[in-house]
């Protein structure tokens, strides 16, 4: 510790001043702010992961609901097989298009057929259907522990409609 005289015979010893020195303070703001940044950028981006998985899925159940209007009717002895056979891998395969979305994992397809009979083609009573599509993604959240932790995610489209007759 230095001491400093002031011309007479009292020493003076210069005090710290700990509220007006501020090495290192603009440090600790700078990692702080980047540390907040870096949290609101992967946020950002697990959001527009979700959207975009939520614009495919959407995609899929309208070209499921397109196929069923075309060409539910051909199928009216088979729904099952209409289920199986060509909606659900054609809703999954245009879910998978997207590159988010996991390629072990695959989207719940219900299908529910209201078909006329015995005149499939009547204008006045027609054959519907209603298409309801869920698929679960599971969502990871930042946490400031060892193990992370996620969110499941339940995404819902539906989509119904009228089946067209061949003219």
């Amino acid at each position: 510790m230095a001491v400093l005289f002031t011309g007479g015979s009292v020493p003076v010893v210069p005090l710290v001043k700990f509220r007006q020195d501020r090495r290192g303070s603009i440090t600790i703001q700078a990692m702080a702010y980047v540390a907040i940044f870096v949290l609101i950028l992967s946020l950002s981006f697990q959001v527009w992961k979700v959207l975009s998985i939520k614009q495919s899925l959407k995609s899929a159940t309208y070209q499921a609901a397109r196929f069923l209007t075309l060409n539910g009717l051909l199928w009216q002895r088979h729904q099952a097989d209409l289920l199986r056979d060509v909606i659900r891998p054609l809703v999954n395969k245009e879910l998978h298009n997207n590159t988010f979305v996991p390629e072990d994992s695959d989207a719940e397809v219900i299908l529910y057929l209201d078909v006329t009979r015995p005149d499939w083609c009547d204008d006045r009573n027609p054959s519907t259907f209603r298409l309801l599509v869920t698929y679960e993604y599971s969502v990871p959240l930042p946490v400031l522990g060892s193990s992370p932790i996620s969110e499941v995610l339940v995404l819902r489209q539906e989509h119904s409609g009228r089946m067209l007759c061949a003219q």
